[in-house]
């Protein structure tokens, strides 16, 4: 009965040391996380564009991403000099600190991330040569419009082509996962720019339908003058800031 006992004692050893090693792996392995989430927070350039992922509780559904089966993730990661290029610092600060601001960090997070292709990205012009009619879909539901602009670059737009930015290189971390940094700017869906004017800044007007809450870059290609009399966006109260880009017809008020 003694040799039982000890046999048994023995054993229950044994399997309490394995799981304090499976646990101190599982540990592990939760810390080191995936190579796009060490880079975006290694590097210090993606800052805020990490904290963003991580306050907004999105990292988790980042790291889900990176091991997703037969579907190739790509992740347009803004610098933090693109954020405070393109965000007036109301803007940005009203997204960073304020908690009801939440619901429209996750659509910008989602608006930044493609998860509809099926061949691994390798250089810049992959975007454009995997775009489905010049779009990339998004994770938020809404495209991101792609056209190569030179040998080995693409520009990419926001639907209406209010917001631009130029895509070089792209960087490969896993087998079917690139990471795409965008230090040039950053595209912002067309809605969702004017969700983030109203909640960030309040009051203002809101643009008739087809006219974007963003005004177009020098680059777009004009308008054709309508044949018909359209009706002017009402004009902002005098108490409401303009809804309008700054710094190069880019920047968030």
């Amino acid at each position: 009965m003694a040799s039982s006992s000890a046999s048994f004692a023995g054993y229950g050893g044994s399997a309490l040391r394995l799981l304090a090693v499976l646990a101190l792996l599982s540990a592990t392995c939760r810390v080191e996380g995936s190579n796009l989430v060490n880079i975006l927070k290694g590097e210090g350039q993606f800052s805020i564009f990490y904290q963003a992922l991580l306050q907004s509780e999105e990292l988790a559904s980042v790291e889900g991403r990176t091991v997703l089966n037969g579907s190739s993730y790509v992740v347009f990661a803004p610098t933090d000099n693109s954020f405070r290029a393109d965000f007036e610092p109301k803007v940005l600060t009203c997204l960073q600190q304020s908690a009801s601001q939440k619901g429209l960090i996750v659509k910008l997070l989602n608006y930044l991330q493609i998860t509809t292709l099926h061949t691994p990205v390798v250089n810049a012009v992959d975007l454009a040569k995997f775009a489905v009619d010049g779009r990339l879909w998004t994770v938020l539901g809404t495209p991101i419009l792609v056209q190569q602009t030179g040998p080995a670059s693409v520009t990419l737009f926001s639907e209406s082509k209010a917001m631009d930015t130029v895509v070089n290189s792209v960087r490969p971390v896993d087998t079917n996962v690139t990471l795409v940094t965008l230090d040039a700017g950053l595209v912002v869906d067309d809605s969702l720019s004017e969700e983030i004017v109203v909640a960030c800044m309040g009051g203002g007007s809101i643009p008739a339908p087809g006219v974007p809450a963003i005004p177009r870059p020098s680059i777009a290609p004009p308008r054709q003058t309508p044949t018909t009399t359209t009706v002017p966006p009402a004009a902002p109260s005098s108490s409401s800031p303009p809804r309008a880009l700054l710094a190069g017809n880019r920047r968030l008020l």
